[in-house]
């Protein structure tokens, strides 16, 4: 006992990703056109993209020491916060080769939780990345990507960061 009155960290949980249905198969997909849009026959995600973005999430969530620990749906550990993700955009944007983008845009909504269960909102907001890809290819997007997700999930942490506060 240190004799502070120190609150510990909270333990968030992901209580879910879910990916919209253009975007949620395994294939990359990439805009072509004003309302047209394909699927990359040949580059596709190892699994499912809601189940492939859920590590890096729950890392970089857990990486600045705002929680005590980020956990998934199931975990013996309860969560204090839960959290969940719906993106609705994740797609390459190739309409123009030499201004190839990373799209990726995702809605991330807190709750307090009590006993595992939601219990009340503290905050939901839409993030949106848009970055340009060094090259219009599928190794490319990857990278795009992946930045635009640390950015993101960057930001979130400070608007948690603002809330709580």
């Amino acid at each position: 006992m240190t004799g502070t009155n120190a609150v510990a960290a909270p333990v968030l949980g992901i209580k879910s990703i879910t990916i919209a249905p253009p975007f949620a198969g395994r294939s990359l997909v990439y805009r072509t056109g004003e309302f047209t849009y394909e699927r990359d026959p040949y580059a596709e995600f190892l699994d499912f993209p809601e189940k492939e973005l859920l590590a890096p999430i729950q890392a970089r969530l857990g990486s600045q020491g705002d929680f005590r620990s980020v956990v998934l749906a199931g975990s013996a550990l309860e969560p204090d916060l839960l959290v969940e993700i719906n993106v609705s955009q994740l797609l390459g944007d190739l309409r123009e080769a030499s201004n190839a983008r990373a799209i990726l845009r995702a809605q991330f909504m807190f709750y307090q939780a009590t006993n595992g269960i939601a219990s009340g909102m503290i905050f939901q907001k839409e993030y949106s990345q848009d970055l340009p890809l060094k090259k219009p290819t599928a190794a490319a997007l990857m990278a795009g990507w992946n930045q635009a997700l640390n950015e993101m999930t960057g930001k979130v942490l400070e608007d948690y960061r603002l809330r709580k506060n």
